[in-house]
């Protein structure tokens, strides 16, 4: 019943290591050139467990009798060394890869600190735009009522003077009408 457990154990331990190297291949696919030695080093311990898992699987399967002597515990010690040493190579790269993450992190938290400010100083901007916006449109009202007005009183005043003109002097007062028309429709162009 243990040695059957053993087998499970290992058959399922290379079927893990198995998914766990196409894996870590996706990786390597992912991460940028600084960290992808690292990651090949790890597909490369991956693929030697591989190898180790299956020989001692084979071990185990054939009752320790294999084409080449070799001692059983010098095989699961060598795998315990390397297993140690892979995980160090893993903290090692997830060290790295949550470094970058958190400096990436702090360097995208300023951007948006700087983009909040300069959203900021847009939104001033824009109310002081708007601002002058409505200063410009009652000035521009003012004018326009002033002009109005200037014109009915030159209008008024063109009539009074074509009133006069029939009592002077017909000539002199027909060129001054005529100046003052023409000032009039020079201002309403």
């Amino acid at each position: 019943m243990l040695h059957i457990l053993m087998c499970c154990s290992v058959a399922l331990g290379i079927v893990f290591m198995i998914y766990s190297f196409f894996y870590s291949r996706e990786i390597y696919a992912l991460v940028s050139n600084g960290s992808r030695n690292n990651w090949l080093m790890i597909s490369f311990f991956i693929f030697s467990f591989i190898v180790a898992y299956s020989v001692y699987f084979f071990i185990l399967i054939s009752g320790g009798e294999v084409f080449f002597k070799m001692d059983k515990e010098l095989l699961v010690s060598m795998i315990l060394f390397f297993g140690s040493i892979f995980v160090v190579l893993s903290l090692k790269t997830s060290h790295q890869a949550l470094s970058g993450m958190n400096k990436n992190k702090k360097e995208v938290e300023k951007l948006n600190e700087s983009l909040k400010k300069e959203k900021g100083l847009l939104e001033e901007d824009e109310r002081e735009i708007l601002k002058k916006k409505s200063e410009v449109e009652a000035v521009e009202k003012k004018l326009e009522k002033r002009n109005k007005e200037l014109e009915k009183t030159l209008n008024d005043f063109y009539a009074f003077r074509l009133g006069m003109a029939k009592e002077s002097e017909k000539s002199r007062i027909d060129e001054e009408n005529s100046y003052i028309k023409n000032r009039l429709d020079e201002m309403k162009k």
